[in-house]
């Protein structure tokens, strides 16, 4: 769209790397061009900072890993890449790319790498944002309220299978309600800010800039979102704020990366993609 494109004009000028740390290997079905790194040692966080595109991953796995584990991978990747961004001068935004359905380790990753990052700027994140809309998966988050699509029916997300999970379960379909039960009372309901479906599709990216300017002490951020239309928005709003000094933290689905690093559409991988010429009867491996 051109608001896509506006937004890749944007993200390109100015200068800062997003990195977006994936809890588990999905993150990166949205994204094409872009490069994914899994491991975060000196001379590859180097590599990742020193590459012109926007965007990269770092595959950290940690939905896979226990709560202290989780912490310190976050630790040790924040700190190297934060480092080498030093070393070359180029600004920093974090992306914590977790589930679309709400599992993993919130607010634990968030406020990790919150810690590091202003830290290393001495200065405090204005908020981070909450964004699991994720379209293709059919998860759509409407009056702050997180729903997940089964079948021709969506549900909200507290009464799917996904809400029973043994490591990550939860009960609060509602993101604010959510924010408290996952962060232990850390942040109560009323603490949480939200931008309104409403302010989205009637204001456009003036009034999502005007909410999340509003944004305070790191305040969570619900933002309700249904398609990539109302992505595109979003990112466009939140450009202009943080243009204009503020700083935020991203906790999203796979859909909000790709539009925060101004990612085109394509097309799905057909056999021209798959078969190279002159590559008949090389045969190949799937590996599951």
């Amino acid at each position: 769209s051109g608001l896509r494109a506006e937004i890749r004009s944007l993200v390109v000028r100015s200068g800062a790397k997003v990195v977006a740390l994936d809890d588990d290997p999905t993150g990166v079905q949205t994204v094409h061009g872009v490069r994914v790194y899994t491991v975060w040692d000196d001379a590859t966080a180097e590599e990742l900072v020193r590459e012109e595109e926007p965007l990269a991953f770092i595959l950290t796995n940690s939905r896979s890993l226990a709560a202290s584990a989780a912490r310190a991978v976050n630790e040790a990747v924040g700190t190297a890449v934060l480092q080498a961004a030093r070393r070359r001068g180029r600004p920093v935004v974090f992306l914590s790319r977790s589930d679309s359905t709400l599992r993993g380790h919130y607010p634990l990753e968030v406020l990790t790498l919150a810690g590091l990052w202003e830290a290393a700027y001495d200065r405090r994140l204005a908020g981070h944002l909450l964004v699991p809309a994720f379209p293709e998966g059919e998860r759509y988050t409407v009056g702050d309220i997180h729903y997940v699509g089964e079948g021709e029916r969506v549900f909200p997300a507290g009464e799917t299978e996904f809400a029973r999970d043994p490591a990550f379960g939860y009960k609060s379909s509602d993101l604010k309600a959510w924010v408290e039960e996952k962060s232990g009372g850390f942040w109560r309901r009323e603490d949480v800010f939200s931008v309104p479906l409403t302010a989205v599709r009637g204001g456009g990216p003036d009034k999502v800039a005007e909410y999340l300017d509003g944004v305070r002490r790191g305040q969570p951020v619900v933002v309700n979102a249904v398609s990539y239309a109302d992505l595109d928005i979003i990112v466009r709003g939140l450009l202009a704020v943080e243009e204009g000094g503020k700083h935020f933290l991203y906790r999203t689905a796979a859909a909000f990366a790709k539009v925060r690093g101004g990612i085109t559409d394509r097309a799905l991988l057909g056999t021209a993609d798959l078969f190279l010429p002159g590559a008949e009867g090389s045969g190949g491996l799937v590996v599951v």
